[in-house]
């Protein structure tokens, strides 16, 4: 009975440990414009995984979680932002290594001149 109480507790506690999703990145991003965003892209640098999303308002908000189990190697997010007046803005951050996130999430805010990126750990 002891042997059995033994291994139905190893199988809850390393199936308690095991993440069966996969590797993901989670995002949160305000649009603090005064522009709609036509078009929102954000994944690696090297564009193996993306998540694609379209008008997001003025003082909306966005959660976006990216798959990262198709990534093995190091790299960055990339970021794409189209606004409805045309303008374009790109820009490469954080860092990801062997294909997982060192961040629980990354909250970005889009200002009128500025970005800014902070990591949630």
């Amino acid at each position: 009975m002891k042997s059995i109480a033994t291994a139905i507790l190893m199988v809850l506690l390393l199936t308690a440990c095991f993440n069966f999703n996969g590797p993901s990145m989670d995002f949160r991003i305000m649009n603090h414009t005064s522009y709609s965003i036509d078009t929102l892209r954000i994944g690696s640098h090297d564009h193996a995984t993306v998540n694609t999303h379209s008008m997001i308002a003025v003082n909306d908000t966005l959660l976006s979680t990216l798959d990262m189990s198709v990534l093995t190697a190091d790299g960055a997010y990339a970021l794409y932002i189209r606004f409805d007046n045309d303008s374009v803005f790109q820009k490469s951050f954080g860092y990801y290594t062997n294909g997982y996130p060192l961040e629980e999430r990354i909250d970005i805010r889009i200002l009128p001149d500025t970005l800014i990126i902070s990591a949630q750990f």
